[in-house]
């Protein structure tokens, strides 16, 4: 039954679906007497179909999108990057789509692939290639913009952190991490290369995502939405998602 309703309100509206309802409404309406009452009689079925036609009209008020994420080949492509684009569909690559519901949107960890595993195509065997994908829960627009006011979903940073180690320890900086990033048929997508989490080979690492380009946000404990718990892992702060959309990803080794 869960699946059935996934599916069900993934589904897409035709696009002439409000044409035909308006036609279904008036036919009923000329069934009508001026008293409101039907000159027709009318089945159950038939009301309970104009209900959920009703029901129907008033759920378009609401933008409705069926988004389709692209695959880590597919991101690495569109930024250019074709040996990468390649590497994302050989057996070292791991293809995740997991995500985490925080704020107003919807991250998810698409692909990773580490260097190591794909020589064949990447000349620097000890970085690490990560997908990620942000995008509004509710499906609204995203509009490509430089300021945080205009462009609120493409502010989104990462940072790579290490099992026992606290971000002001081990970020994107110390492990000499860079990104590329853009909004593609609204979602914005994160392509992220990290050179040196190869030196921690063996150790859990993570994947920090906020809604921020402070980087104090992700290199400074006070600031920083994520911290270190008592048993090593990195882990959003109780009082994070109250300030930040942020979410934190274990990646695979």
């Amino acid at each position: 039954m869960n699946k059935y309703k996934e599916a069900m309100t993934t589904l897409p509206f035709a696009t002439d679906f409000n044409e035909k309802t308006k036609r279904m409404l008036n036919a009923y309406a000329d069934t009508m007497s001026h008293d409101g009452k039907a000159s027709k009689p009318m089945w159950g079925y038939g009301r309970v179909a104009l209900v959920a036609c009703l029901l129907m009209v008033t759920l378009t008020t609401v933008a409705f999108a069926a988004v389709r994420i692209l695959t880590p080949k597919e991101v690495a492509s569109h930024f250019g990057n074709t040996a990468l684009a390649a590497a994302f569909e050989s057996e070292g690559a791991v293809v995740m789509n997991e995500e985490v519901v925080t704020g107003e949107y919807t991250v998810a960890l698409n692909g990773v692939v580490h260097g190591k595993d794909i020589a064949e195509y990447v000349e620097n065997t000890s970085s690490s290639y990560v997908v990620l994908s942000v995008r509004y829960t509710d499906g609204r627009s995203i509009a490509a913009g430089d300021t945080l006011e205009n462009d609120p979903i493409g502010r989104f940073t990462v940072s790579p952190y290490v099992h026992g180690k606290r971000p002001s320890e081990v970020n994107l900086f110390t492990l000499e991490s860079r990104a590329v990033k853009g909004v593609i048929e609204n979602v914005l997508y994160l392509l992220l290369e990290t050179d040196k989490l190869s030196e921690f080979a063996g150790v859990p690492m993570y994947l920090g995502v906020a809604q921020s380009d402070t980087m104090a946000v992700f290199v400074n404990d006070e600031q920083s939405p994520f911290t270190l718990n008592a048993d090593g892992a990195i882990v959003p702060k109780d009082t994070a998602a109250k300030e930040l959309a942020c979410a934190v990803f274990t990646l695979p080794q």
